[in-house]
């Protein structure tokens, strides 16, 4: 920020330049604000612009506010843009002020949402201590017309304000860019006298036609208001259309302080999808209706009440569980101070009940006594399919018997519940903060000559305490998990780490004195996997017996000990590798007999972030092989438990290849039993492993690797000759992947063929083919792709070189018919 004043060059004194290019301030922000002020030849002038202006929800683009201050007048313009920087709103407006009298006047620059509005140039509001009044203030577009003007050009004379076919989504747009908040078409008249008064009189009709919220209908609202005497406003609004009827008439009184207002609604149809409107996207697929009677009366505090309210074949759908409810022939009786409910039903989609007995009665308008009963048997309670959002999905239903006491502050909950047979329910634990934590390890160097340091304090950043309503909840529920019941817990959503369980718990649900929901028992697992994701790695670990889940504080801080195993059908021939000694054919031939191998994973501690570690058995019984090969082997996966890093290594060979890793010694193809076709067989293998470790450990960066081995016997020649060919790609794409250019070749690793000699003859063993693909179309339905590539001719004898343009059309169908529908 810069600034200067200097009084000694009169009207040019004062100069202000500030700019923000960014200020963040709780949900607010500002990015690349500049203020500007300048006083110059008797006139002050303004600016303030800023490219983005966020508040909560809301944001502003490119927008600017100016003014210029001449005397005692003031002249602003405020402009705002989208993203696109085309005009949305702006609006001009002229301030003078003579002696005490205040003159406001519309410049003809109004522009709201998008649309010119023109504006009468004679239009003003003057007012002063004697009165108010309104000069012909007309705006309109179109039909919607806005005509605000006193009916006497006399201070003080009754104002009309007459409002012609305004979409409200005019002003509401405003507050929402993605979703039109509210729409409707609204009509009024109006007039305000009696402006000496503390409160003007009024007398006038609102008619909002067409009112829909959130884009759900709504119908059309009446309303009607009069000021009827110094102490009583009585007012009545009506609901009508989309098969809506509903009526309240009430009265205010000003200086009644015993009985404020006063008011009757009658429901005789409220549709549960105009209810939907404003459940802020908690309800889907809402029908049926409310009706019902109600009377109230009192202070705005403490109000009175006597009715009840009826569903009359209500359905609908909770959008974060995906569950239907219905609810038919039920009533909630009102009658102060309490709200009562007689077995009030709530069935799900398979008609199995949840019922409701109880009393709440009144201590105040946000408080209540609790005492009621709640039963339930196979209730749904979630049936909803996986999505990104969704940190609970699949399928939960319970038995419930609770009893809830206390008040609504600080109730009581008691009882039992049961997570029934057929439930399988997936819990996504939810994700560490990872930069929060990572910005704690940032080391700023300084220069300490240039601070001046001050006097070292010590200090303790308070810890935030956050309001916590589990905090007021006294729970004594006892949870059983039945045998039959599957859990799945996502414990790494990013990576897909999952662990499914079935097993017996018996569990106890709390409130520690920090308000924090508390579990308490073991879960004993009896059957399930875990699913181990590494990069492309991806294996299936059977749980063993005896695995459990400790509860003993919150839920997610839950103390696993579980053991499961993944089973490796190999030889361990590369896992004894100097083992081997040279001994006879006959003997050393058992090591290439492929035995299952057990690869055990152990997780220990938090379930949020558990320490995984592995081993690597034999099973106990396998009378598949001698008990010399079986001491051998056991010897060498004891030694292999002292080191880590071996360990970890051989797992990784056996979960990505099913194969152990041989040792990189000298002595280790001694003894083997093979011949060179071996040698050159591991060979391959070896090369093969080595490039898919550095993928693994993303050493290879921006290309696509494709290898592929394959060993198969040739008869071409007449006799069976082994053959090993290995085919090695490289791919990059470009261009948003509309673009991919691949290079790669086969070479045969064993054996020859007539085409494999050819090539060599002709010195073109290691020129590549290359493939060039070009998406015609964003879906990958049309696609151009140039091509090089060597082959051998049988017919010619010879080598060839083909390069050519293909075009290819790639179609999705389930039906051969669907291949003649042309899509819309």
């Amino acid at each position: 920020m810069k600034g200067s004043y200097a009084s000694e060059y009169g009207d040019s004194a004062l100069s202000v330049a500030a700019s923000i290019p960014y200020l963040v301030y709780g949900d607010k922000r500002i990015a690349n604000g500049v203020i500007d002020v300048k006083s110059l030849n008797n006139q002050i002038t303004g600016a303030v612009t800023f490219d983005t202006l966020a508040l909560n929800k809301n944001a502003f683009y490119f927008s600017s506010v100016t003014a210029n201050a001449v005397g005692d007048s003031v002249y602003v313009r405020a402009l705002t843009k989208d993203l696109k920087r085309k005009d949305r709103y702006g609006l001009g407006a002229a301030f003078v002020r003579n002696n005490d009298v205040y003159i406001l006047s519309m410049q003809d620059s109004l522009l709201l949402n998008y649309k010119k509005w023109t504006v009468t140039p004679d239009n003003k509001i003057t007012y002063s201590p004697k009165g108010i009044l309104v000069h012909n203030f007309i705006i309109a577009n179109d039909t919607q017309k806005i005509i605000v003007r006193s009916t006497k050009d006399l201070l003080n004379s009754p104002v009309h304000i007459s409002i012609d076919d305004f979409d409200v989504s005019t002003i509401t747009s405003i507050l929402n860019d993605d979703t039109l908040m509210a729409t409707g078409t609204l009509n009024a008249e109006l007039e305000i006298s009696d402006f000496d008064k503390k409160l003007p009189s009024f007398d006038g009709t609102v008619e909002l036609a067409g009112f829909q919220c959130m884009q759900q209908p709504v119908g059309d609202i009446n309303i009607t208001a009069q000021k009827k005497d110094d102490n009583t406003i009585s007012a009545t609004v009506a609901l009508s259309d989309f098969n809506n009827d509903v009526k309240m008439r009430g009265n205010y009184y000003l200086n009644n302080t015993d009985k404020q207002f006063d008011a009757n609604v009658d429901i005789k149809k409220l549709r549960m999808f105009t209810v939907q409107a404003f459940s802020k996207g908690n309800l889907q697929n809402s029908s049926g209706s409310l009706v019902g009677q109600l009377s109230l009366d009192g202070k705005f505090t403490e109000p009175h009440w006597k009715g009840y309210i009826g569903f009359d074949t209500v359905k609908m759908s909770i959008a974060k569980t995906g569950v239907a409810y219905s609810i038919d022939q039920q009533k909630i009786q009102l009658n102060y101070p309490g709200i009562s409910l007689n077995k009030f039903t709530i069935k799900d989609s398979a008609n199995h009940p949840l019922i409701i007995s109880g009393q709440f009665t009144s201590r105040s308008l946000t408080e209540y006594d609790l005492d009621a009963d709640i039963n339930a048997k196979n209730f749904t309670l979630v049936n909803v399919e996986k999505a990104i959002d969704n940190q609970v999905y699949g399928f939960a239903a319970i038995d419930a018997d609770i009893y809830v006491s206390g008040t609504s502050a600080r109730p009581n909950i008691e009882g039992n519940l049961t997570l029934t047979d057929k439930s399988d329910v997936t819990i996504v634990l939810p994700e560490n903060n990872v930069n929060k934590d990572a910005a704690k390890s940032v080391v700023r160097f300084i220069d300490r000559d240039t601070f001046a340091l001050p006097e070292k304090i010590a200090f303790v950043v308070p810890n935030e305490k956050k309001s916590n309503f589990a905090q007021f909840l006294n729970y004594n529920l006892n949870i059983d998990v039945s045998k039959k019941a599957t859990l799945t817990v996502v414990i790494d959503p990013t990576t897909g780490d999952a662990l499914q369980v079935k097993g017996d718990a018996k569990l106890n649900a709390g409130v520690d004195p920090g308000g924090h929901i508390v579990l308490a028992g073991n879960y004993e697992l009896n059957s399930g996997y875990y699913i181990l994701n590494y990069q492309f790695l991806k294996r299936k670990f059977d749980l063993l017996p005896g695995s459990t889940i400790a509860f003993s504080g919150e839920p997610t801080d839950a103390q696993i000990s579980i053991d499961a195993q993944y089973t490796a059908n190999t030889s361990p021939r590369e896992l004894l590798g100097s083992e081997i000694s040279e001994t006879d054919p006959k003997v050393t031939s058992s090591y290439n007999q492929k035995i299952p191998f057990l690869v055990i994973l152990h997780l220990k501690g938090k379930m949020k972030k558990p320490e995984i570690s592995f081993d690597i058995q034999l099973p106990e019984s396998n009378s598949d092989i001698s008990s010399a090969l079986r001491t051998t082997i056991e010897n060498k996966l004891t030694q292999l438990r002292g080191d880590v890093t071996s360990t970890n290594k051989q797992v990784f060979s056996l979960l990505l290849l099913n194969r152990f890793v041989g040792e990189q010694s000298s002595d280790f193809f001694k003894g083997n039993g093979g011949g060179v076709d071996d040698v050159a067989r591991e060979s391959v293998s070896k090369y093969l492993t080595a490039a898919l470790d550095q993928i693994a450990s993303d050493l290879i960066k921006g290309v696509d690797i494709d290898l592929n081995l394959n060993s198969y016997k040739d008869y071409t020649s007449g006799d069976a000759q082994q053959r090993t060919d290995l085919n090695v790609s490289v791919s990059k794409r470009f261009l948003d992947d509309r673009l991919s250019l691949s290079v790669g070749k086969n070479f045969g690793v064993e054996g020859q063929d007539a085409s494999a000699k050819a090539t060599q003859q002709q010195g073109n063993t290691y020129i590549p083919d290359v493939n060039a693909n070009y998406k015609l179309s964003k879906d990958g339905r049309y696609t151009l792709r140039l091509y090089r590539k060597t082959q051998f001719e049988m017919i010619l004898d010879g080598y060839v070189i083909e390069t050519g343009l293909s075009f290819i059309v790639t179609m999705d169908y389930d039906k051969f018919a669907e291949i003649l529908n042309t899509k819309n």
